[in-house]
C-alpha cells in the first residue's frame, strides 16, 4: 500500500483488529472502522491511542479506499449485518490481496475508488 499510496487515500476497516496494526505500518493515514457496534472499532484503537473514528464509507470524503476486511471472530457478533455492509462497499472495488491466516481468520485488501 505504502508504494501505491496517493494524496486522497484513505484505509478502511471492518474491525478495530486491522486498525491496529494496520495503523502500525501506515501511522500518517487516514484510518477509518465500519461503524457498527459489534466491530470493536474506537474502543479498541483508543487503547492504542490511534485515531480510527466510525464512520459509514459513504460519509467520509477520500478519493481512493484501501478497505482491509478482516473475516475474524470480532465480526461474528454481528456478522450478517458487517458482510452485507462490506460486501456492498467492495462490489465494484478491486481486490489487492488476500491473507490467509490458518489459525485465526481471512483478511481481504480492496482498493476502491470514489462511488
Amino acid at each position: 500500500m505504502q508504494d501505491e499510496w496517493q494524496p486522497g487515500d484513505i484505509v478502511y476497516h471492518a474491525t478495530g483488529t486491522t486498525a491496529i496494526l494496520f495503523g502500525f505500518y501506515l501511522p500518517d493515514a487516514p484510518h477509518f472502522i465500519l461503524n457498527e457496534k459489534s466491530s470493536v472499532g474506537s474502543s479498541l484503537t483508543n487503547e492504542v491511542k490511534m485515531n480510527a473514528p466510525e464512520e459509514s464509507l459513504e460519509d467520509i470524503a477520500f478519493q481512493r479506499a484501501w478497505i482491509v476486511w478482516s473475516h475474524d471472530e470480532v465480526t461474528q457478533k454481528m456478522k450478517e449485518r458487517v458482510d452485507e455492509r462490506m460486501s456492498e462497499y467492495v462490489k465494484h472495488c478491486q481486490i489487492v490481496n488476500r491473507m490467509y491466516y490458518w489459525q485465526h481468520w481471512t483478511t481481504e485488501i480492496y482498493l476502491c475508488n470514489k462511488f
